[in-house]
């Protein structure tokens, strides 16, 4: 059986979420999708005191095209009225951003590894 994990590679680098997609889909597979608790913690963990591009944006629909179904309350930012894309901030909080912002971003990829099976 042939199973992939994904990593999270932080980018200190400040770009728009649509540079920062065409950067991790060009060095790695695509900006971070967070579908559970532990995936998220595991995004608080690496963005320490920054704020970073994740991989949703309009309507909780992820960079790779499938649909959010991990639930974490988004803060609106209020003044704004440009594309939104979702940043993760220092507490760990997502927020809601014009896309044309700049910030750091997480991208993945993944590993695959093979289990064998003795039956």
């Amino acid at each position: 059986m042939v199973a992939g994990t994904a990593r999270y590679i932080f980018i200190n680098t400040p770009l728009t979420w649509t540079n920062a997609q065409k950067y991790c889909r060009q060095n790695y597979v695509d900006l971070a999708s967070i579908r559970n608790d532990a995936e998220n913690n595991i995004i608080k963990a690496l963005v320490g005191g920054f704020t970073v591009w994740i991989g949703l944006y309009r309507q909780r629909v992820w960079s790779d095209g499938s649909q959010s179904v991990f639930q974490y309350n988004i803060v609106v930012q209020q003044g704004s009225t440009g594309e939104k894309c979702i940043s993760v901030e220092k507490p760990g909080q997502w927020s809601n951003n014009d896309c044309s912002s700049q910030f750091p971003f997480i991208c993945y990829k993944t590993g695959m590894y093979v289990q064998h099976s003795t039956d």
